[in-house]
């Protein structure tokens, strides 16, 4: 596609603009065609050099057109990121510090393909390779991911926020849903059980998270 467009820019647009300099030359307008001529708004030769130039113009953009589009569209067609696994999701929902006006601050999102990545390096204690294995990314990708998700929980603790575990671009081999009421996971709706003392069972108690 870039050597079409630059046999056009530079072979086809100057072969046009060879093209419009002969038919000039005919008319007898040649100095319009660089705009050097001093009669250049008033000679009889002055229109028909400017209908030439304009549909030489005009001719060049039809040609290189669909090579233009064809750009843009690719651009609008860039490969989506692709999924990262993820074992199971947190316990908890997020953490807020302790001594610190919560109101104050907007909370810290951490993704959850960022936690994984946390919980897989330094809980399991696994290599960023192996880390990047079990979460079906390269192993790039799981470095950005990491070092993103340090960034943020070193973001929340120098700034006293809260950190909220939510979101991202992950998949999970299994369902897993959370309670609304007391937030506990459960791992697919034919392990939901009644709570004690639960008056909102069934359901519409529950959130799907994947």
């Amino acid at each position: 596609m870039k050597a079409s467009i630059l046999i056009k820019v530079f072979f086809v647009l100057p072969l046009i603009i060879f093209v419009d300099y002969i038919l000039m030359a005919i008319l007898g307008c040649t100095t319009c065609l660089f705009g050097l001529g001093e009669d250049f708004y008033c000679n009889t030769f002055c229109l028909a050099g400017k209908i030439i130039l304009a549909l030489s113009a005009i001719l060049f953009g039809y040609i290189i057109f669909p090579d233009i589009k064809l750009i843009f569209k690719r651009k609008r067609m860039a490969r989506p990121h692709k999924s990262r696994k993820i074992s199971n999701p947190p316990k908890m929902v997020g953490f807020k510090p302790y001594g610190m006006p919560i109101c104050k601050f907007d909370p810290v999102i951490l993704k959850l393909e960022e936690y994984e990545s946390i919980r897989l390096v330094n809980y399991d204690k696994i290599s960023q390779d192996q880390a990047a294995l079990r979460m079906n990314v390269s192993r790039p990708t799981f470095t950005r991911i990491y070092n993103n998700a340090l960034e943020q929980i070193a973001k929340a603790f120098i700034e006293g926020k809260e950190i909220e575990i939510e979101g991202g671009n992950y998949e999970m081999d299994k369902e897993w849903y959370r309670c609304r009421k007391c937030f506990k996971l459960i791992e697919g709706l034919e392990n939901h059980k009644r709570c004690k003392n639960c008056t909102l069972y069934g359901e519409n108690e529950l959130i799907k998270l994947n």
